[in-house]
């Protein structure tokens, strides 16, 4: 009897391990198992409006801190957060500048989640859903594009997913050409049903009001009434 235990736990292990080690690995998904319908373009979708966030974090530093609106007060500082942000303040845009880099980094990479759900949404068999989709993740590429125009001038222009090698060879294009795919990509806000624009506009989608201000706001800055950043230092 004594035998018969000792040797249990082992038969145990070896017929009860196999269906333990042949589990999927959920930790390894990536776009050849992945974007196969909709709800997983609808998950694609909600990392677009979280890239968002990102952004915001160095947005007010680029913008507001630059503005007459707000002024550092820790110019003495010499930590390196608080020199990034002096300098900011007085129109000194370093190259090495952490706050400036992270913004343009973050804000490409979104763009790239955008990307990432136009080039998938085909799957989506639901006409009505897929061309919500296309129209959200247009709506947020073109709010990314709006800002990084206004503070850069002449951008890298990226309408779809690209490897790292084909990124080396990208030249920038002209504001106007910027401004032409922010209008294109704001056209297609009508795609957005009016049922779910009433109720969910708090949710996800830009509201109407954006949509329309956006255009408007694009006036504006042609006009020149605003100077870009690159022309600034």
């Amino acid at each position: 009897m004594k035998n018969i235990l000792i040797y249990l736990p082992a038969l145990f292990l070896l017929f009860g391990c196999e269906d333990f080690l042949n589990r999927a690995a959920y930790d390894q998904m990536d776009s050849e198992n992945f974007y196969r319908n909709a709800e997983e373009i609808n998950a694609a979708v909600m990392a677009c409006y979280n890239g968002i966030h990102g952004t915001l974090n160095n947005e007010f530093f680029l913008t507001e801190v630059r503005s007459d609106n707000t002024r550092h007060e820790g110019q003495g500082s010499t930590t390196g957060t608080s020199l990034e942000i002096a300098n900011l303040d007085l129109f000194k845009v370093e190259p090495s500048n952490t706050i400036n880099n992270a913004y343009w980094e973050k804000a490409y990479h979104n763009i790239a989640n955008c990307n990432t759900v136009l080039g998938h949404s085909q799957v989506v068999t639901n006409v009505t859903l897929r061309e919500q989709y296309d129209a959200e993740a247009r709506f947020i590429r073109a709010y990314h594009y709006f800002n990084l125009v206004r503070l850069y001038g002449p951008l890298f222009l990226v309408t779809e997913r690209i490897t790292a090698e084909e990124a080396k060879n990208y030249e920038r294009s002209t504001v106007d050409a910027v401004y032409r795919l922010i209008i294109d990509d704001l056209g297609n806000s009508h795609q957005l049903p009016e049922s779910e624009r009433s109720q969910r506009n708090h949710q996800r989608f830009g509201t109407d009001y954006e949509r329309r201000s956006c255009p408007i706001r694009r006036k504006l800055y042609e006009w020149k009434l605003f100077t870009p950043i690159h022309r600034r230092i």
